[in-house]
């Protein structure tokens, strides 16, 4: 089975000939000339796989889970990356090329006839979520005013995007695309990490001591209110 040729996310960018009669990419094409710019076909928007991991452990009244998120493939455009070469200011910036010329300068002069120099493989893993939780002992719920019902609840604390692991220059390759108007561009909005700190509840039952439910298969029942527990 053939692969599709063309993709309606592919990335088309422009590249410089290097060698008369043939595209940047190698292919036979009469009559280029060197330094002239042609479009190529740069890499795919979308990833080639994605794939996730997650487990839960518990030990005593202890509980702990953990996901992981891997993206294999994809191109994104490192907006950020090429302001802050505009402005002068990128990591690097300054590093010396072999031809004398600052690394900044240069990928600020080039990056019009190869676009490419801004675009990066946006595969990465990720620590997507970690939940650490403990069961709270029921002779310390039934201390707690109105809780007398609870039989059972946990303490846990999340945290979300913790941390990440990618070749990708200018943070997080999850962000929001940035927003072209009349004013220059935002910088790029990276996808929030979040701390949590909650109460889970166990089941909960109900039994008012003047409420009866209406009587079933002759006998008289007390009325009951269970919540699922999570």
């Amino acid at each position: 089975m053939s692969r599709c040729p063309w993709s309606p996310t592919q990335l088309i960018g422009n590249d410089t000939v290097s060698v008369a009669g043939k595209t940047p990419d190698g292919r036979d094409s009469v009559g280029l000339k060197v330094g002239q710019v042609v479009p190529v076909v740069m890499g795919d928007g979308n990833p080639d796989y994605t794939i996730g991991f997650g487990n839960d452990f518990r030990w005593k009244a202890l509980s702990a889970s953990i996901l992981i998120d891997r993206q294999q493939g994809g191109m994104l455009a490192a907006g950020t990356w090429r302001h802050y070469d505009l402005g002068g200011n990128s990591r690097d910036y300054d590093v010396i090329t072999p031809s004398g010329e600052r690394l900044g300068d240069q990928r600020v002069r080039v990056y019009r006839n190869v676009t490419r120099v801004y675009y990066q493989d946006a595969s990465f893993t990720k620590l997507r979520e970690v939940t650490l939780g403990a069961r709270i002992p029921r002779s310390w719920l039934s201390r707690v005013r109105g809780m007398n019902g609870v039989t059972g609840a946990e303490f846990t604390l999340s945290g979300r995007n913790l941390f990440w692991w990618t070749p990708y220059r200018g943070g997080d390759p999850e962000f929001f695309a940035e927003i072209w108007q009349d004013a220059p561009p935002l910088v790029t909005a990276q996808v929030r990490d979040l701390w949590e700190l909650g109460l889970r509840p166990g089941d909960r039952v109900l039994s008012p001591p003047t409420t009866t439910a209406p009587p079933r298969s002759g006998r008289a029942g007390r009325w009951r209110c269970s919540a699922p527990r999570r």
